[in-house]
């Protein structure tokens, strides 16, 4: 990172184009450390693009602008990526050069309940717990920055509730600063300490959510942000 002290993310004028489509327009935004902050829009507004932009992927994109950010930087995406041919701890533990490696892969998987699984093979595991592992792997490095694209899109509706819970007990140990996309409203309300909603390549709105955890859907300040947002991408909370 540079000279900002306060700030775990702080982007300028970031424009981010492919083969001449605009993606992202011109987007500034500061991001404090340990803030949890949801990235929502409809598709192709430029959530996931803003995210790898951080992460340092899609080299074949043309971009202008500029920003800064931690560089121990952790990505969890929708697909756990663990390799089918290392088992469970292996994967979790996959490039980590300190010598007590396995030992801290081990606690790890402990604290994401899958202590018992440390040898078995991704291909035994339900979508629940590739993503738990996906999930360890991820805190392991302790990142300072999180960087989740919907890595609970692809769950059903109990396991995402677990895996949300999950995710706010462990993160609130190491306070990483994280950036989720999301298409889940209520996931963002639940999770996030602020909701930027993008359109068009652009920051259309950005809300603070400043009620502790744990929280729930129908908290009054929650209810009335949920009718705001759902609005905002064109959707009528009373439809619903």
């Amino acid at each position: 990172m540079n000279a900002h002290l306060t700030h775990a993310v702080v982007i300028r004028d970031l424009s981010r184009s492919f083969k001449g489509k605009t993606v992202l327009d011109h987007i500034s935004l500061d991001i404090p450390a340990g803030q949890f902050v949801a990235l929502l829009g409809e598709s192709g507004s430029g959530k996931t693009t803003l995210l790898r932009a951080l992460a340092g992927l899609d080299d074949d994109a043309e971009s202008k602008g500029h920003y800064s950010r931690p560089d121990n930087v952790s990505v969890l995406f929708q697909d756990s990526r663990l390799l089918p041919w290392k088992t469970v701890i292996d994967n979790v533990k996959l490039g980590l050069r300190r010598p007590d490696a396995r030992a801290a892969a081990e606690a790890m998987l402990a604290d994401v309940g899958l202590g018992d699984k440390a040898t078995a093979w991704p291909s035994t595991l339900s979508g629940g717990q590739k993503q738990r592992a996906s999930l360890a792997r991820s805190l392991l490095r302790a990142p300072a920055l999180l960087l989740a694209d919907e890595p609970f899109g692809a769950l059903d509706a109990l396991t995402r509730l677990r895996m949300q819970a999950l995710l706010m007990r462990l993160v609130e140990h190491q306070r990483p600063t994280i950036i989720l996309v999301t298409h889940d409203v209520d996931e963002a309300l639940l999770l996030a300490d602020r909701i930027l909603v993008l359109k068009d390549g652009h920051i259309a709105e950005d809300h603070a959510v400043s009620l502790a955890h744990p929280r729930h859907q129908h908290q009054t300040e929650l209810s009335l942000l949920r009718a705001r947002l759902l609005a905002s991408l064109g959707v009528e909370a009373g439809n619903l």
